[in-house]
């Protein structure tokens, strides 16, 4: 098998198993591997910045599973006022954490990077696969971002409810409802970026399928 049927079809696999969260490293691996073949096929540097983009990914998974996760308890009704303020302290300084800003960024420029090697390749392999794929990409990688522009203001909503908690002036209650009423814009870009992440990686694999099989022929 060619360089280049190696690399398409390990594209095909690698995003056929990022669609599933709980394997998704493993198709990053996947990706990374199909990418460096395809740079051996093309030697177009250029290709470079894909598996750069994917190697992040990887890197920033791998760092996650490595540290120690930050203990947020989870928030109840059966809680007190003070043992709920102290559980929105510790989600507080986690949101004000620069982890929680670099898991956002990196694997945002990460996808940004694949999405110009899948733009180069279109030049290298006669338009495909077609701009829609990388525009997934793209779109994928920026909704990443999204969280950041809010995130100042979930914070200060946090803290907000905190502060009446401590002061009495809301029950538990009350300040879950609070808090459910803050986190709704982030819910809804989260349901966004699942969908577009699932629809990009489906039809990123649909196209390496088809292109695997036209490089056999």
């Amino acid at each position: 098998m060619s360089r280049l049927q190696t690399g398409l079809r390990a594209l095909m696999y690698g995003y056929v198993i990022r669609v599933f969260p709980i394997v998704s490293l493993a198709g990053f691996v996947v990706s990374a591997y199909g990418w460096f073949r395809l740079y051996q096929w093309s030697k177009n540097r250029a290709l470079i910045l894909a598996l750069v983009g994917v190697l992040a990914i990887i890197g920033l998974n791998v760092t996650l599973v490595l540290t120690p996760p930050q203990q947020v308890t989870g928030l109840s009704e059966n809680m007190t006022s003070s043992e709920m303020a102290n559980a929105l302290v510790a989600l507080e300084n986690q949101l004000e954490s620069p982890l929680t800003v670099v898991t956002l960024v990196v694997p945002s420029i990460g996808l940004l990077f694949e999405s110009t090697g899948l733009i180069l390749l279109r030049k290298l392999y006669n338009g495909r696969p077609p701009l829609v794929a990388p525009a997934l990409l793209i779109a994928y990688g920026l909704l990443l971002l999204a969280p950041l522009v809010y995130l100042p203001w979930i914070e200060a909503g946090i803290k907000s409810v905190r502060e009446s908690l401590v002061n009495g002036s809301l029950n538990t209650t009350t300040a879950l409802s609070s808090l459910g009423q803050l986190y709704l814009p982030f819910n809804i870009v989260e349901f966004v970026v699942m969908f577009t992440s699932l629809l990009a990686y489906i039809v990123l694999a649909f196209f390496f399928y088809n292109m695997s099989r036209s490089a056999e022929e």
